[in-house]
């Protein structure tokens, strides 16, 4: 059902129909309503998250909402962070330090991951997310693509410093 989603998004684009057909069969539906928080700063990173319709805001900065108690209402031609756009992903933080090391051992991943962004749903979104040990399992089969995830992530970061630097140093 997710699979032409799947083939829009740069790392899994090269996985063969079984990576594909296996990937899909994981991934749960959510629905987030505008405001809503989907990942905070140092949580424990459990999802990577695919947004299939909508824009989701990330930032490292505090988000509002978090600190005055006040009802989320940004707008996403108010938000200062990075939007994502339908065919992007987050939350790969939860399994990249394990392609990293080359140890895919969900279980560690479950204990130590965290997340380093806040992502809040800057439209009501429609997303499909799947569990960090399940990703990694199946990155396990497939070290190829992997490795893309782990280039794609690198080159992110990166552009995330540089926003910030042209931010004033400030968070994204």
């Amino acid at each position: 059902i997710y699979g032409d989603v799947v083939r829009k998004i740069p790392f899994l684009a090269s996985g063969d129909d079984f990576f594909v057909m296996n990937l899909c069969s994981q991934l749960r539906p959510q629905h987030s309503v505008k405001g809503e928080i989907l990942m905070e700063k140092d949580d424990l990173a459990s999802f990577v998250y695919f947004l299939l319709d909508g824009s989701i805001g990330i930032t490292d900065d505090c988000l509002p909402a978090l600190h005055f108690g006040q009802e989320q209402e940004m707008l996403a031609d108010q938000f200062d962070g990075v939007k994502l756009f339908p065919g992007s992903f987050f939350g790969e933080e939860s399994v990249i330090p394990f392609i990293e090391s080359g140890e895919y051992d969900y279980k560690r991943a479950l204990l130590s991951a965290r997340y380093s962004i806040n992502a809040v749903a800057l439209t009501s979104s429609s997303l499909s997310y799947i569990r960090a040990k399940t990703m990694l399992n199946l990155l396990k089969h497939y070290p190829h693509i992997a490795k893309k995830l782990k280039t794609f992530a690198e080159k992110r970061r990166k552009r995330l410093v540089k926003l910030r630097s042209a931010n004033g140093g400030g968070g994204v």
